[in-house]
């Protein structure tokens, strides 16, 4: 049994009040290396150490470049980690957070530019 395995409930809960993750890029980094407004958990409600937990116990998903997803893309999104997922219709990416039509709409269907939300979790639909 190697040390990390042996202290893996400490360095777990160490590791929790420590990490932060890049909105722009979404790099682990240090949380005294970044700013707040630039962490994905500066939004989420309750703590960072219970947004960090419930980010490191989550399933990874694979980097999409979401400056590249075309307007109108199926994409599943929620704020929370504990949220299921909603079906939704990608908008843009702004600011390090993937956008979507209100109420299920597309750039056609929606009733202005402006008539979408962010979310602080999104993945394409998968075919």
């Amino acid at each position: 049994m190697t040390n990390k395995e042996f202290y893996k409930n400490a360095l777990d809960s160490i590791l929790e009040s420590v990490v932060a993750v890049d909105k722009e890029s979404l790099q682990v980094v240090r949380c005294s290396d970044t700013n707040c407004v630039d962490c994905l958990f500066e939004n989420l409600a309750g703590e960072c150490e219970v947004n960090a937990r419930d980010w490191l116990q989550s399933e990874h998903l694979e980097q999409v470049d979401w400056s590249k997803v075309k307007v109108d893309t199926p994409i599943y999104v929620r704020d929370r980690t504990s949220d299921p997922w909603a079906k939704a219709h990608f908008a843009k990416y702004e600011k390090g957070e993937v956008c979507a039509w209100f109420g299920g709409c597309t750039s056609f269907t929606s009733e202005g530019e402006d008539d979408y939300y962010s979310w602080h979790h999104a993945k394409l639909a998968e075919n």
